[in-house]
């Protein structure tokens, strides 16, 4: 349930507030046993269905997506920590924790955690 929390979070809030050049990728988000796939295309996650290799696999515990929903918890932080290691390139996983990071995703996806 958390990786799909995680993808409906990103979907709804539709990533940054703006267009960013260059922020591209698709990415496979991780949460224990289940993954989903999510396009960000110039800093926007979009809704279309992904029919592309993941550019990266972002692995997340569901302690890990517990601590981001309530904002406690950085992805970015977690990865220069160590605790997360993203498989695949490391511009598109600056990309992802940009989207995950935003207030309006956390806040999506402590909606999503709650309803699941």
């Amino acid at each position: 349930m958390s990786a799909d929390a995680l993808a409906a979070a990103c979907r709804f809030t539709g990533g940054f507030d703006r267009d960013i050049a260059g922020l591209d990728a698709v990415a496979e988000l991780k949460v224990g046993k289940t993954s989903v796939v999510v396009e960000i295309v110039q800093g926007r996650v979009t809704d279309a269905e992904v029919t592309a290799e993941p550019t990266v696999t972002v692995p997340l515990t569901p302690t890990q997506v517990a601590a981001l929903a309530d904002g406690s918890g950085s992805p970015s932080e977690d990865y220069m920590r160590g605790d997360c290691k993203p498989v695949g390139s490391v511009r598109a996983a600056a990309a992802v924790f940009a989207v995950l990071e935003r207030a309006e995703t956390r806040a999506a996806l402590a909606t999503a955690l709650d309803a699941g």
